[in-house]
């Protein structure tokens, strides 16, 4: 659970300090995500990612309720590290498609 950045709300203060780590914190995982991106292992990986997820696929699997939450589970993953490709570096997700095409034309993994 996480823990509260804010001990008390009326504390301007403290909200203002609180908001400032959580805007380093995602400066962080912004950064951390475009060294990812950066490399062509890193595009790699999160497409061997999206293929698990499954995101160009249907959830719905008829009568399985149970199967067609997991499956819309798997998928939100993918909707999340997209979201945040799409934060950090549009352009990778083209490039992710192009490197994809390319190892398929050539004989793949």
């Amino acid at each position: 659970m996480a823990q509260s950045l804010v001990k008390n709300a009326a504390d301007e203060a403290q909200v203002g300090s609180a908001k400032e780590k959580e805007l380093r914190g995602r400066e962080l995982e912004v950064n951390d995500f475009a060294w990812i991106l950066s490399d062509r292992r890193g595009r790699r990986f999160l497409w061997r990612v999206f293929d698990f997820c499954a995101m160009n696929g249907l959830s719905f699997a008829g009568d399985k309720i149970n199967q067609t939450n997991f499956n819309e589970g798997m998928k939100n993953v993918g909707y999340m590290l997209m979201a945040d490709i799409m934060e950090t570096r549009p352009g990778a997700y083209v490039e992710m498609i192009t490197e994809n095409q390319k190892e398929k034309q050539n004989g793949g993994r």
